[in-house]
């Protein structure tokens, strides 16, 4: 089975409704959240029962218990997980000021806040750096217009060589594929792909898409979330791969299996913003987290 993962969910079902995007959208990173919601406890600003640093609101917002302290958002203990965060507001800098900044290629510009993809050959690239062998995790927001085929998400992905490591992408039917593997190959044995049990994506909607991968658990390790839900997944090829290969693809946004000096196919047209690239797995609380805090 030595071709592209993403061959398989050519030509597959019918369009049907996705969630609706929550309403709080901010532009504040996740793990600044705690320091905002204790600042505003501290002044009052907002009732706080169970006085965990966290507003009662903000806990009912993200499916805590705003009467149990041991009840709380997680996302900002974990900083040191974050391997990178890409506002994709005005450029492709790695918010967190720690390099792995990316560029992007081909005419995409930036508007209204985030990376605008014309689904031709516009993608972002974020170099070859961001390997990562262990649990994964990534979210991110995407809104199209109209994406009638095959859409490449994102990826750290190249066939050539056998150099596949993560990715996601949209079929036709606008349901969600993922896929990871262990060795470069798209080989049974050696790969977890699967699809969302309905579609997904939904024309002129942000919708927000949360990938987490325990190596620990195999194939079950893995989960998917839109807009703060988990998302039901069918299995297409499901191995209890333990790692991810590591090579030299680079991480793209937008494309991925980009050759060079050739034509990049399957491009997402769009926009994408708030990419965020997570070592370590997400729960599921935390795949809220994401939601709530908007683009």
């Amino acid at each position: 089975m030595n071709r592209t993962m993403d061959e398989l969910a050519r030509g597959t079902a019918s369009l049907s409704h996705a969630r609706t995007p929550p309403p709080f959208q901010s532009s504040i990173f996740p793990i600044f959240l705690s320091f905002l919601c204790l600042a505003a406890a501290a002044a009052g600003a907002e009732p706080d029962f169970d006085n965990d640093g966290f507003p009662d609101s903000a806990e009912q917002q993200l499916g805590t218990d705003p009467l149990d302290p041991q009840s709380r958002p997680t996302l900002a203990d974990h900083a040191n997980r974050f391997l990178a965060w890409w506002p994709l507001a005005t450029n492709a800098a790695n918010g967190l000021g720690s390099g792995r900044n990316g560029f992007v290629t081909n005419g995409a510009v930036f508007a209204g806040q985030s990376l605008v993809l014309d689904g031709v050959d516009d993608y972002a690239s974020f170099g070859s750096s961001l390997s990562v062998t262990g649990s994964l995790s990534y979210s991110v927001w995407v809104k199209t217009d109209d994406n009638p085929w095959l859409a490449r998400l994102l990826g750290k992905f190249r066939a050539a060589g056998n150099h596949r490591e993560y990715g996601a992408y949209f079929a036709g039917d606008r349901r969600l594929w993922v896929f990871f593997s262990d060795n470069g190959s798209a080989d049974h044995g050696h790969t977890i792909l699967k699809v969302s049990r309905l579609p997904v994506l939904r024309s002129g909607a942000w919708l927000h898409v949360a990938v987490s991968w325990d190596a620990a658990r195999g194939a079950n390790g893995l989960a998917c979330y839109t807009n703060g839900a988990e998302t039901v997944m069918l299995d297409v090829l499901c191995t209890d791969i333990a790692s991810l290969h590591a090579g030299p693809a680079n991480l793209t946004l937008g494309a991925y299996n980009v050759p060079s000096g050739a034509r990049v196919e399957d491009c997402f047209r769009g926009s994408i913003a708030g990419f965020a690239l997570v070592r370590g797995a997400l729960t599921a609380g935390e795949a809220r987290e994401f939601a709530a805090l908007g683009r």
